[in-house]
């Protein structure tokens, strides 16, 4: 998959900046940086370009709109403060301009695309939110084609696949597991991240679920477990299912884990991301940053460093600097600047000067 342009121009915190989004997209820096910005601004124009909107034209997209995780205060909320116009969203040269709606109904946004690039813009896009549901004693069916930007309707995915008998992309197994049924894929992947788990739903009542979560000894409802286990489940279950050439939005996917997990979701995102999924994840989890690295640098190689654009973003006198840090084969970064994933060395040096000085 062909890496995607993205302009921001006097969107929110940014006055004018360049991406590229790429098959694994890694957002990081300081917070209120802007990496929540990107997010939103992809997800605006997700929603704009599934209501229909084509070149020369414009669509009043909800600034609250819960299925697709959309929070915004008013359409003035996204445009740069020191902008005296509308905001801009540029992607591989298709310019999309958003401000208030026609009449300044304050519960829309107005988004015009102008007379440029092409209309053939598809963007089937899935997005996590950082703020996911936590464990439940059981949750209620829907009819939802994903997890659901909080997670809420995973238990109801997982039951309509395995159900389904549905098969994974076999560029998204696990290595040295074969099947690609999509139930022993999850158990595989989620092996792969807690030690001896597996996951199965069962219905509970009308219309409702119980996540189960086992191993060799102990068969618990998720609320026995933690929030680690049911932070994962939507990651992986939306992985794994998502159509091909999916955008797939994850906010922290680090929430809740630990450290040696962390660095194995790195390894799971970069398979996904390899099998042609363009995977955007914002992230304050060196953890993650090491796994792709390792995913990279291994004897295997299950990526290629091309497809992957690491930025560290950060703020000063309301500028923000977003700076690509290139990722080689060997799995070594092209630079590293201050606060960058630095913070142990600045404490060691610190601790290091002050018993220097007692």
């Amino acid at each position: 998959m062909e890496k995607v342009s993205l302009k921001l121009i006097d969107f929110k915190c940014f006055r004018d900046n360049s991406f590229e989004i790429n098959n694994l997209t890694i957002l990081t820096g300081a917070n209120a940086a802007g990496k929540s910005s990107i997010i939103q601004a992809l997800q605006i124009l997700g929603a704009a370009l599934s209501s229909g909107l084509k070149s020369n034209s414009s669509v009043n997209i909800s600034l609250q709109d819960e299925e697709r995780g959309i929070e915004l205060e008013s359409a003035d909320s996204i445009i740069n403060v020191y902008s005296d116009s509308n905001a801009r969203i540029i992607l591989d040269g298709n310019e999309f301009v958003c401000g208030p709606s026609d009449g300044f109904d304050a519960r829309n946004l107005h988004v015009e695309r102008n007379e440029t690039g092409s209309d053939d813009i598809h963007l089937s896009m899935v997005y996590l939110s950082a703020e996911r549901t936590g464990p439940r004693f059981q949750v209620k069916k829907t009819g939802s084609l994903t997890c659901g930007c909080h997670g809420e309707h995973t238990a109801s995915i997982i039951d309509s696949r395995v159900s389904s008998f549905f098969k994974i992309d076999n560029s998204r197994r696990r290595i040295g597991v074969e099947s690609n049924n999509f139930q022993i894929q999850l158990d595989a992947w989620l092996d792969f991240l807690f030690p001896g788990l597996s996951v199965k739903v069962i219905p509970s009542g009308v219309n409702m679920y119980q996540v189960r979560i086992r191993n060799s000894t102990v068969n618990s409802l998720a609320t026995n477990i933690g929030f680690g286990v049911s932070y994962v489940l939507p990651i992986l279950v939306d992985c794994l299912t998502a159509d091909a050439n999916s955008w797939i939005l994850i906010e922290n996917p680090e929430a809740h884990l630990h450290a040696k997990a962390q660095s194995n979701m790195g390894c799971f995102l970069s398979v996904m991301a390899a099998s042609g999924l363009r995977i955007i994840v914002e992230t304050h989890s060196e953890h993650i940053v090491n796994g792709v690295r390792k995913s990279i640098a291994g004897k295997d190689s299950l990526l290629n460093p091309d497809r992957v654009s690491l930025y560290f973003l950060s703020a000063r006198d309301n500028i923000v600097n977003s700076e690509l840090i290139k990722v080689d084969n060997r799995g070594n970064l092209s630079s590293a600047p201050v606060d960058f994933f630095d913070q142990q060395r600045q404490d060691m040096r610190e601790l290091y000067y002050l018993n220097m000085h007692e």
